[in-house]
């Protein structure tokens, strides 16, 4: 669960109604720090010994639902500093320091330090009690049945402003909850509902990747069974520009690591790594996939016994966890599953078995892997389709017949018995079975950052 926060300055319609707030504040700041020292004097206090206690405060006419936001504030605060033996300083030590050294006065300090008014969202009593949004530019404060404040929002940029008039609509339908200072306004709320008024999702529907240093093969299918499927779109994402430009920069004498060419390139390969993740997810939403596959990489840095370079590629320069972790947020944003499949031999079932479709090695491998996103969302999450020992290796009689024709076509003609002991086999003999680049004909010749690959077969 994703949840989302909006922070919004408001103007208050009247001076009095300003006085309201800043006195509900004071209040409901007084009701937390009486809660927050009684739990962090006893944390095994029930919630119902702690309202009996609340009822017995002096001067805090707040209503019984402020008082119990302020409980379950109070609770999460001492949550948070569990390991934490002292009490927190309210306000923050910041701001404790600069009364000290007088260099803001009382009155300032006191109303600097007030925590806002916290309002939980409840589903059933139209998303919340206290708040409800009026317009794109509105939204009303009921602090008690005879109080209706408005609260003043500036005008909002373009995905704000939607964003908030989805909230409007969908107010009833899901928890929203308010913050509230004399300043500002904060909103949170589960980002996922919005994003699925957006777009429909076609039932097992994959986007699938194969992550390389230099090179990403993408590609959407729609999957009907294990050897039953449609390709709807496919591509290859090359960063190797930037990753060339490295180790040209290697070569030559006096470059220091803080060197500003090095310091640019390695920005500019986070950079691009951001966006090549937006443009899959966005992809995966424009075709409305309903799982992102991709592989469970937990690699170690080691000697992998391929060279300088190759170790300086995959150990040093290769972003897969800033890539896999950008996959995943906007994912969970997007409501979009995410299935993490098993790596070891992607590459060598991918290009055997799906060879005939004249992609090259990565994007062959991220077919493979959308395979057994697709088995494993329905064999262990949706529970749709029988369990099977098929997620790794795929010996239906159509796999085994492709790799029989892929073998044959490569002129490897030695026994084997099964496709593990197949896959060591090949190793053995260093054959080359993967698909190379050059022997694909591609739209874009060129390969620089952020190029999408996209290739003339048309599926």
């Amino acid at each position: 669960m994703s949840i989302r926060t909006i922070k919004l300055p408001i103007k208050i319609d009247s001076e009095e109604s300003e006085n309201k707030i800043l006195a509900l504040q004071k209040m409901y700041n007084s009701a937390v720090k009486f809660a927050y020292n009684r739990l962090f004097e006893n944390k095994e206090l029930k919630m119902s010994e702690l309202n009996d206690m609340q009822q017995d405060m002096n001067n805090c006419e707040i209503g019984s639902w402020l008082l119990s936001c302020s409980r379950k504030e109070a609770k999460q605060i001492i949550e948070a500093q569990a390991d934490i033996a002292k009490q927190i300083v309210f306000g923050g030590k910041k701001l404790f320091f600069l009364r000290n050294k007088l260099k803001i006065n009382k009155s300032e300090f006191q109303e600097k330090k007030l925590l806002p008014l916290y309002s939980i969202g409840e589903q059933n009593q139209n998303s919340n009690r206290l708040f409800q949004i009026t317009s794109s530019s509105s939204i009303l404060f009921k602090p008690d049945r005879h109080t209706k404040i408005y609260l003043q929002l500036p005008k909002l940029r373009g995905n704000l402003a939607k964003d908030l008039e989805k909230l409007q609509f969908l107010q009833g339908t899901l928890p929203i909850s308010y913050k509230l200072s004399k300043t500002h306004i904060y909103i949170s709320f589960e980002n996922n509902v919005l994003y699925q008024m957006d777009y429909q999702k076609v039932e097992n529907r994959v986007l699938s990747i194969d992550l390389n240093p230099n090179y990403l093969g993408w590609s959407v299918i729609d999957w009907k069974g294990e050897d039953e499927f449609t390709i709807i779109d496919k591509g290859l994402i090359s960063i190797k520009d930037i990753n060339d430009k490295h180790f040209a920069l290697n070569k030559l004498k006096d470059v220091s690591p803080e060197d500003k060419r090095r310091v640019y390139l390695n920005n500019k390969r986070n950079h691009e790594v951001v966006h090549i993740a937006d443009f899959l997810v966005n992809t995966a939403k424009h075709y409305g996939c309903q799982i992102f596959s991709m592989e469970d990489l937990n690699m170690k840095s080691n000697d992998k016994q391929m060279g300088r370079r190759y170790n300086s590629l995959v150990n040093n320069l290769w972003n897969r966890n800033l890539m896999v972790n950008q996959i995943v947020k906007r994912c969970n944003l997007n409501c979009i599953s995410v299935s993490r499949v098993a790596a070891t031999f992607s590459s060598f079932m991918g290009n055997l078995v799906y060879r005939d479709f004249n992609l090259p090695d990565a994007v062959l491998s991220s077919i493979e892997i959308g395979r057994r996103g697709f088995e494993f969302h329905n064999q262990y999450v949706t529970k749709k389709r029988n369990k099977k020992n098929n997620i790794i290796f795929n010996s239906s009689p159509f796999s085994l017949k492709k790799i029989s024709q892929s073998l044959e076509e490569l002129g490897f003609s030695e026994i084997w018995s099964d496709l593990r002991g197949l896959y060591y086999l090949l190793k053995t003999r260093k054959f080359r079975y993967r698909v190379q680049l050059e022997e694909v004909p591609v739209v874009c010749s060129v390969f620089d950052t952020r190029k999408l690959i996209r290739f003339n077969k048309y599926l």
